[in-house]
C-alpha cells in the first residue's frame, strides 16, 4: 500500500471488508495564456504565397516555417500583444504587432522583398507607371457611379495612421463586419423591408489587382505607408495598389487593367 492510498474497513455482518482508495490525479488546467493563431505569408509585391518562411514569436518559444501556400499555424502568449516575426531569405526580416482579434481569424502578413539593384530599368520603369496610372485614371472615368480616389499625395496629408482598413472604416463609417462572415465587409443596404429591416450586401475588395478573399484582415495588416493608390467605389467596392505592385509591374510592362462592367467591379 503506497502513502498516498486509503483504507477504510467495511463491517459486512462479522466479515470485514477492508476497501482502498486512491486519490484521483488532479486536472491538468489548460494553459489559458496560450493562443493559436493561424495565418498566410505573402509576397508583398506579386500577392503570391511564400514558401519556408520562418514565422516566430519575439521571445523565440515558437517557431514554424509556412508551406506551399503560405500558410502557418503557432502558438502565442496571450497575456500582451501578439507580436510575430517573418523571416525568409530574399525578403527584408520584419515584425507584426497584431491584435487579440487575429486568434479569431486568418491573419494575412504581407513581407516586402530585399531591395535588389537593376541596371537600366529605372526610365523605363517610371515612363511604364505613368502609363498604369493613365489606364487606372481612365478605367474610373467610365464608372457610372460615385467614386473616389486617393492617390499617394492625398494619402501622405489627410490618411488617417495606421492600416489601410482604418482609412476605409473613416471614408465609409457605414461599414462593418458581415455577421455571416466576419471577415468580409457588408455595408447596410438601401432598400430595408419589414422582412428585412437592415439588408446587407457584400463589399467588393480588390488588392493589387485580385479579389480578396478575407478583406477585413488583409486590409488591417496593409500599412498605409506602402499604398500607392485608393479607390472607393461608393458602396460596392475597395480597390488598393501598393507601391511594390505598381513597380513590379512597370517592371514587366504590364500596364494594362481590366475594365469594369456593368455587372461589378473588374480587379
Amino acid at each position: 500500500m503506497t502513502r498516498s492510498s486509503y483504507a477504510t474497513p467495511l463491517d459486512l455482518g462479522g466479515t470485514v471488508l477492508v476497501l482502498f482508495s486512491w486519490p484521483r490525479k488532479p486536472k491538468k488546467e489548460p494553459n489559458a495564456r496560450e493562443g493559436v493563431l493561424q495565418g498566410r505569408v505573402e509576397d508583398a509585391s506579386t500577392r503570391q504565397p511564400v514558401e519556408s518562411a520562418r514565422v516566430l514569436s519575439t521571445d523565440s518559444s515558437s517557431t514554424v516555417l509556412t508551406d506551399a501556400l503560405g500558410s502557418f499555424t503557432i502558438e502565442l502568449p496571450t497575456d500582451e500583444n501578439l507580436s510575430l516575426q517573418v523571416e525568409r531569405i530574399g525578403y527584408v526580416a520584419q515584425r507584426f504587432e497584431l491584435p487579440q482579434e487575429s486568434l479569431s481569424r486568418v491573419s494575412v502578413l504581407l513581407l516586402e522583398p530585399a531591395a535588389v539593384e537593376l541596371q537600366g530599368v529605372t526610365v523605363m520603369a517610371e515612363q511604364a507607371i505613368e502609363v498604369l496610372q493613365r489606364n487606372l485614371y481612365r478605367r474610373r472615368n467610365f464608372y457610372p457611379g460615385a467614386m473616389r480616389a486617393f492617390d499617394r499625395a492625398w494619402l501622405d496629408r489627410f490618411a488617417p495612421i495606421g492600416s489601410v482598413f482604418d482609412l476605409v472604416r473613416q471614408r465609409i463609417p457605414r461599414m462593418f463586419p458581415c455577421d455571416s462572415d466576419p471577415s468580409q465587409m457588408c455595408p447596410r443596404g438601401r432598400a430595408p423591408t419589414f422582412q428585412n429591416p437592415f439588408p446587407t450586401r457584400t463589399l467588393t475588395v480588390c488588392i493589387d489587382g485580385r479579389k480578396s478573399i478575407a478583406p477585413i484582415p488583409e486590409l488591417d495588416i496593409l500599412p498605409i505607408d506602402a499604398v500607392a493608390l485608393v479607390e472607393l467605389y461608393g458602396r460596392s467596392g475597395v480597390k488598393v495598389y501598393t507601391a511594390g505592385w505598381m513597380i513590379s509591374r512597370a517592371r514587366t510592362g504590364r500596364t494594362s487593367v481590366m475594365p469594369d462592367t456593368p455587372f461589378g467591379l473588374s480587379c
